[in-house]
């Protein structure tokens, strides 16, 4: 049961699945070139970059496997469940965690750099541009964090929970809402 956008990289497509799994399938033929069983759910989508793929649980863990063969490299406990993707930036991952948290994890080791909390529930992907992570959060709040820091830039709130993504582009953070709004927010 794959819940979540699936990544493709050099002609590989790497999905995680609802049923404990993390499956690279190669794009021309469908075969699956590896698999990995995890400890729990898996509902955001993998990340794959510098030749490892990142991913996160429900249960709470964020994996690094080797993205050629499936090898894990190093899983740490996040402390908080992981319902979308993370970003990878600057030798880090950045996620949002169902509790609420941002947390920024060394890419090469696992250890964490930094984490901060928000106030509500983060169900969607982590964005990074700018030397920010931006994150929408169910507490109506769009958060831009400094990504060397965690220190907060800036917040917005809008009229709803915000359970999508957000994106960036032209100099503006574009976030939707539960409100029935897209936002478009300076950057800066």
């Amino acid at each position: 049961e794959v819940r979540s956008t699936p990544s493709v990289v050099d002609g590989t497509v790497y999905a995680t699945t609802a049923n404990n799994g993390v499956y690279a399938i190669d794009a021309a033929t469908g075969t699956v070139e590896w698999s990995v069983s995890t400890e729990s759910q898996m509902y955001g989508s993998p990340v794959v970059a510098g030749g490892t793929g990142y991913a996160g649980s429900f249960g709470g863990s964020l994996y690094a496997l080797d993205a050629t063969n499936g090898t894990q490299l190093w899983n740490v406990s996040t402390q908080g469940a992981i319902a979308g993707a993370p970003a990878v930036a600057d030798g880090r991952i950045y996620l949002g965690q169902y509790d609420g948290t941002v947390a920024a994890f060394d890419t090469e080791t696992g250890s964490r750099d930094w984490q901060v909390s928000t106030g509500g529930r983060i169900t969607s992907a982590t964005t990074v541009a700018n030397n920010h992570v931006y994150v929408g959060s169910t507490d109506s709040r769009v958060y831009a964090l400094d990504s060397q820091s965690g220190s907060l830039a800036w917040q917005f709130e809008t009229g709803g929970a915000i359970y999508g993504s957000v994106a960036i582009a032209d100099g503006r953070v574009f976030t939707p809402s539960n409100d029935n709004r897209l936002y478009a927010i300076g950057a800066d």
